[in-house]
């Protein structure tokens, strides 16, 4: 972010201080040239390829153990209860009291008692047996993959949009706008401090949900282009227009990767074939844009971003739906592997106290 931020004012700083932007270019290249050499040498992070698994099995268990403690406050408070006065009156309200939250005390201490068998099971254990189990689903992999396709088609429209922002505002501000060069790059500049802005603060945002979060995003993404569209005669506008969606963008592609991560770990290929949909959407929009300004000039440059914006939204329902029932599917699976082996174990454990007493006498 700092990079995209502080590169459009080192470029103006050369143009004004040698009149040219080749000193910028140099001071990129070094920059760039540092990196490669200290990149062999960085540590690589640990690979988990059920990491994606074991967090949603941690996630049924913690569900499990708050059902169990609130189910055991509830019985607390009506031993409470029971105990300040045995008259029939207030035994007749206190069965009022508790009578419709009855069926809800049954189901969490029924849910109480599942989380302490889980817990009695090795979790390595139950990510591997869920994991084979997985493996042969033919359904469960499709519809993985599915959502997936559809998270990276929507990583390609976000680089589209993004890109298609910045890569011509230049030039909209100078042949329509009729202002100096500068003022385009200053735009680019608050594009990119929206981002900046969300990178400084991004741990106030990792409790949301990442699925929400990107339909949300790409909302605003639709609401910035039709505002740019309409209003990009106000300079004013166009400001804020841009402040937004670069906001909006540092939202949505790191949130689309935490996506990915809840379906599969975000594995080497998977990184790679996210960055190739970056690159192909940089160089589509490129080439959808320049068309559109030389048919009908450079005013509704923006257009085919309100057209991707659409479609990006409409990808992201669509992706919405499948995933709540993809979920909802896997919980299905998992809460049977988790029975059956909660019973094996308890049958194990049965078998071995029996042999045991078998031994004593």
């Amino acid at each position: 972010h700092f990079g995209k931020l502080s590169a459009p004012l080192i470029v103006q700083a050369s143009i004004e201080l040698f009149g040219s932007y080749k000193a910028s270019m140099w001071v990129f290249a070094a920059f760039a040239f540092a990196y490669s050499l200290i990149v062999p040498w960085l540590k690589t992070p640990p690979y988990d390829k059920l990491r994606a698994l074991k967090r949603e099995v941690v996630a049924q268990k913690e569900k499990f153990e708050a059902l169990a403690l609130e189910a055991e406050k509830e019985k607390e408070e009506k031993d409470k209860y029971a105990a300040v006065d045995n008259t029939d009156a207030d035994n007749t309200a206190l069965d009022d009291y508790h009578d419709g939250d009855q069926k809800n005390i049954v189901t969490m201490t029924d849910n109480g008692a599942a989380a302490h068998a889980v817990g009695d099971i090795d979790l390595n254990e139950l990510v591997g047996v869920i994991a084979e189990t997985l493996k042969t689903d033919k359904k469960y992999r499709n519809v993985q993959w599915s959502i997936i396709t559809l998270l990276i088609l929507c990583y390609a429209l976000f680089s589209m949009i993004r890109n298609g922002f910045t890569t011509f505002i230049t030039t909209y501000v100078s042949d329509y706008l009729g202002m100096n060069d500068s003022i385009g790059r200053y735009l680019i500049v608050t594009f990119y401090l929206g981002q900046f802005i969300v990178a400084l603060i991004g741990s106030a945002f990792k409790q949301l949900n990442p699925r929400k979060s990107v339909l949300v995003s790409f909302s605003c993404f639709l609401v910035c282009t039709i505002a740019f569209l309409i209003l990009g005669d106000n300079l004013w506008i166009t400001f804020i227009t841009f402040a937004l969606a670069g906001f909006c963008g540092g939202v949505t592609y790191p949130f689309l990767y935490a996506w990915c991560e809840l379906i599969r770990p975000l594995t080497g290929i998977l990184s790679c074939l996210f960055t190739l949909a970056y690159g192909c959407g940089d160089a589509i929009i490129s080439t959808i844009v320049a068309q559109v300004i030389d048919a009908w000039g450079v005013r509704y440059y923006s257009a085919p971003l309100v057209v991707c914006s659409v479609i990006a939204c409409t990808a992201c329902i669509v992706n919405s739906i499948i995933y709540m029932k993809y979920k909802k599917y896997e919980h299905g699976i998992l809460k049977d592997i988790e029975s059956e082996m909660r019973n094996k174990t308890v049958n194990d454990d049965d078998n071995e106290r029996t042999n045991n007493k078998e031994n004593e006498d």
